[in-house]
């Protein structure tokens, strides 16, 4: 639920300020990424989707915390939402 909810607040922040607070809550979604809830893997890696969305390729570094497998799931979906909602993949927009 918590998840869901910061999901929603990422939505709302400007870049510099989802930047910002990116040190505050990447650790613990990093850790919930390695939950056994296969929901709240879901979860975790749809919010890191709409980060990487938000913030393009700005945000890699900040995915260093990933196994190689957790960051091709997350720019897989993000490159797929992204086609989706503007016609063009993040490599292109950014």
């Amino acid at each position: 639920m918590c998840i869901n909810c910061l999901t929603k607040l990422v939505g709302r922040l400007s870049q510099e300020e989802l930047v910002a607070q990116l040190p505050s809550f990447l650790p613990a979604l990093f850790d919930a990424f390695s939950n056994q809830s296969p929901d709240i893997r879901k979860t975790v890696v749809f919010c890191l989707v709409d980060i990487y969305i938000m913030l393009g390729k700005a945000f890699v570094p900040y995915l260093e915390g990933l196994s190689s497998t957790q960051l091709r799931l997350v720019t897989i979906y993000a490159n797929r939402i992204s086609q989706a909602r503007s016609g063009a993949p993040i490599d292109a927009n950014q």
